[in-house]
Formats: C-alpha cells, structure tokens, sequence
C-alpha cells in the first residue's frame, strides 16, 4: 500500500507540473499570436514601434472617423448659423421705433 500510495504521489505531482507548463505555454502563446495580429492584420498593416513600445500606424479607427465628422460638421453648421445671424444684422430693415421715441401715443393719435 505504501508503494501505491508514494506512486500516485509522484504520478499527482507530475501531473500537477505538466499543467502549470502548459499553462504558461499557453499564455505565452497567446501573446504570441496577439502580437502577430498586430503585425499580419490588415488594419495594421504599416506602422512602426514609438520609443515607448506603442504601436503606431496612421490608419484611424472607425470611432476617429466618426468622431471627426461629427467635429466638423457640427462646426461648420455653427459657422453658417453665426454668418447667416450677422448677415440678418448687418441687413435689417430700418424702419421708424415709435417705442423707442416715447411715440406711441402719438401715433395712434396721428391723423
């Protein structure tokens, strides 16, 4: 029984070591492969590594675009907004104020 017993300790323990190496192969082959994503994806097909270690690749992502062109075409709605209100201004029609003069009494009494 002893010998039994001192086997499966030994046959628990190898087992126990295969699964921690597998573990850590597993995790570096996951960054491996998340690396060569980076490297053979379309997306990041050009591109080089900053002083930092970052990737970088002058394509943008969907989010930049859209929030680009929600930038510009919000400014350039409140640029014709603000043009269109001074041309309004600028051209009013000028027309007598009886409010203005304190002449609205007299108006109505004006025959």
């Amino acid at each position: 029984e002893e010998e039994d017993g001192a086997a499966r300790r030994r046959d628990l323990a190898r087992r126990l070591e295969e699964a921690q190496g597998e573990e850590q192969q597993d995790g570096e082959n996951a960054d491996n492969q998340q690396q060569n994503n980076n490297n053979n994806n379309g997306f990041y097909g050009y591109g080089y590594y900053n002083a930092y270690g970052e990737w970088v690749t002058p394509y943008k992502t969907m989010f930049q675009i859209q929030y680009f062109n929600v930038v510009l075409w919000t400014s350039l709605g409140l640029v014709a907004v603000l043009f269109f209100s001074i041309y309004l201004m600028v051209y009013m029609p000028l027309m007598a104020d009886t409010l203005l003069f304190g002449e609205s009494a007299r108006v109505a009494y004006d025959d």
